[in-house]
């Protein structure tokens, strides 16, 4: 697969990405999500505009290279990331997980947390 895509960042401290295979655009506008999982102020708004687009048009990209919207997956990673930090006994406790992965709401985490990990059995 040889098409490319032009993406530039605006991000005065971020390499320009110029014009790169899609695989290699998308793996790098993933993982400048996936590098700002832990800065409870990052959102999609922010990653749009260090990947120099709109919002509009990075959820749709992030859903065409994910299957889900850049806010959805924002929030998936960020679960990922505190289930991951808690199991490995990097923390203490789940709310402290919560808030590494970016949470900075323990309830709104934990409600989250719940839903998403919580076998639900009737």
């Amino acid at each position: 697969m040889n098409a490319e895509v032009r993406i530039e960042l605006t991000h005065e401290h971020s390499p320009q990405i110029g014009a790169l295979p899609v695989e290699a655009a998308r793996d790098r506008i993933l993982q400048i999500c996936l590098d700002n999982l832990q800065d409870p102020d990052f959102s999609t708004v922010r990653w749009a505009e260090i990947v120099g687009m709109s919002d509009r048009h990075l959820r749709r990209r992030v859903r065409k290279l994910t299957g889900t919207g850049s806010l959805e997956w924002l929030r998936e990673q960020r679960l990922l990331k505190a289930k991951a930090l808690f199991e490995r006994g990097a923390v203490t406790n789940l709310g402290e997980a919560g808030r590494l992965a970016g949470f900075p709401k323990t309830n709104y985490f934990y409600r989250l947390y719940r839903a998403r990990f919580t076998s639900q059995t009737n």
